[in-house]
């Protein structure tokens, strides 16, 4: 065992490879995600969200840096997708916040497009205290 509590057979086995050992004596890694080598271009990854009572549909595009909520989804097509989506009159976030379609979005970032709700939450929960009292 290392210092680390990995098994020494590990570093080995990369050694044997032919992956280059760091001076700390483990395995460089020879990769970047896709993030960040986006990211190094000037380019960065934003998922576009729209989400049915079924199913959600997730999208990941590609933007410049610098870019806003209304050119990832126009990027995304999520119309294309879904016709029902009015992209229009739709709110939308970012991680559950609501922002605005000029808002900048960053590397990493989840666009939500919203829909309308069907039922006021106030009211639906006063429907079932009133069946709960009721019965």
């Amino acid at each position: 065992m290392s210092a680390t509590g990995r098994p020494e057979r590990e570093y080995r086995s990369a050694q044997r490879e032919g992956t280059p050992m760091s001076a700390t004596g483990r395995p460089e890694r020879e990769y970047r995600s896709a993030q960040r080598e986006g990211t190094l271009a000037g380019l960065i990854s934003v998922v576009v969200v729209y989400a049915l009572p079924e199913f959600a549909t997730e999208i990941e595009v590609s933007l410049p840096a610098g870019s806003t909520v209304a050119d990832a989804l126009d990027r995304s097509e999520i119309v294309a997708r879904h016709p029902e989506a009015n992209l229009g009159q739709c709110p939308v976030g970012i991680f559950g916040k609501r922002v605005d379609r000029q808002s900048l979005v960053a590397d990493g970032d989840r666009v939500e497009l919203y829909r309308p709700l069907v039922a006021d939450p106030k009211d639906a929960r006063r429907k079932r205290v009133k069946r709960r009292k009721g019965l």
